[in-house]
């Protein structure tokens, strides 16, 4: 082995024995920050609050303090959280708006069903045949 080809080997270890030093929280952490903030927005401009939203906010607080404090991984592991809470308070969120829908139109349904139901009386009154519906 001539002294350039054991260069290049050793160039090539170090470069190895640095890709392997380096964890990829930087990237992680910046996306998942800034997913956790986005997350925080929607819900502010939604009017979503909730004690998920309250800790969402807290988990994002901490997780800055950590990332400041260069503790990245710790910091991930709160953003990460952070998404998580919010999205599981949008998610309750819609869950309360559509039960909200259903009650109105359950209540609708009633509605039409009493409207139904004294429309049929009339018609057995004037003893008109009664024309069968779908509904």
């Amino acid at each position: 082995m001539n002294k350039y080809s054991v260069l290049i080997l050793l160039i090539f270890i170090s470069l190895g024995l640095c890709a392997c030093a380096t964890t990829p929280y930087p990237l992680l952490v910046q996306t998942t920050q800034n997913t956790a903030s986005e997350l925080k927005s929607y819900c502010e401009i939604n009017g979503i609050e909730s004690s998920g939203t309250k800790e969402g906010y807290k988990l994002i607080i901490a997780g800055t303090k950590k990332l400041n404090a260069d503790r990245a991984e710790a910091a991930y592991v709160d953003f990460d959280l952070a998404v998580l809470t919010y999205r599981l308070a949008i998610a309750e969120h819609q869950l309360e708006q559509s039960q909200e829908r259903l009650k109105q139109s359950e209540a609708a349904l009633a509605e039409a069903h009493k409207e139904l139901d004294v429309y049929q009386k009339e018609l057995k009154k004037l003893k008109l045949p009664m024309v069968e519906s779908n509904l």
